[in-house]
């Protein structure tokens, strides 16, 4: 059928969610027997002083392969554009894909983000980039200015863990309930979609009664 009809069918890449970042790819609608390799090329989202995005040449990440699975490695705070393309038996090479962007976290060391209230700075193989931040103050909180059109907040659930809120650009996007029966580490918290453009984020710290710890792993901002 698909060498009659000329036609592959088309290709869906499904990245991760920020901390996650194993890819799949695949060819809904295929056959059932078909044999199906794959093309993937990925390419880094430049930004600049001004906020336009610009866009690396791709670069090729697999060739025919048969594989429908890989984690791309990426830069802290990089972001990246990965698509693929399916052949089938036949040599019936489909189109490219849309590009689905991949947003590696910014650590919470960074020099952009401005801590107010009582945090204690830790590190520990388990955590994104091997280091976190944590409050139990009520009002103590976490501010970052950058150029997005999604914030993710990662961090961790656990019984001891509470509520925070997210603010952005003044205006309250989520308030997150980071409990947990059992410890789970780089979690996503909560992932808040806003129109492109230079966003200035807040998290803070609400200091539930009982279980008042926040504990921030990173931020992600995709562009």
């Amino acid at each position: 059928m698909l060498r009659d009809s000329g036609r592959c069918p088309p290709c869906r890449p499904r990245p991760g969610p920020p901390l996650k970042p194993p890819l799949t790819w695949a060819t809904p609608g295929a056959p059932s027997g078909t044999a199906i390799t794959y093309d993937v090329q990925f390419r880094s989202v430049t930004l600049s002083p001004t906020g336009v995005r610009g866009y690396t040449t791709p670069t090729t990440w697999f060739t025919k392969t048969t594989t429908t699975s890989a984690t791309l490695t990426g830069s802290v705070s990089g972001v990246y554009q990965v698509q693929a393309r399916a052949t089938d038996s036949y040599g019936t090479v489909g189109a490219w894909s849309p590009w689905f962007t991949v947003t590696m976290p910014v650590d919470d060391r960074a020099t952009s983000f401005g801590y107010t209230g009582s945090w204690t700075a830790e590190s520990d193989s388990r955590y994104y980039s091997g280091t976190y931040r944590l409050t139990s103050a009520a009002g103590a909180k976490v501010t970052v200015a950058a150029w997005t059109d999604q914030v993710s907040v990662v961090g961790v659930r656990a019984s001891t863990c509470g509520k925070a809120t997210v603010t952005i650009d003044g205006v309250l996007q989520a308030t997150i309930d980071a409990y947990g029966a059992t410890a789970a580490y780089r979690q996503t918290l909560a992932t808040i979609t806003v129109p492109y453009g230079r966003h200035t984020i807040t998290v803070t710290n609400l200091g539930t009664s009982g279980r008042p710890l926040l504990i921030l792993d990173a931020l992600a901002f995709r562009r």
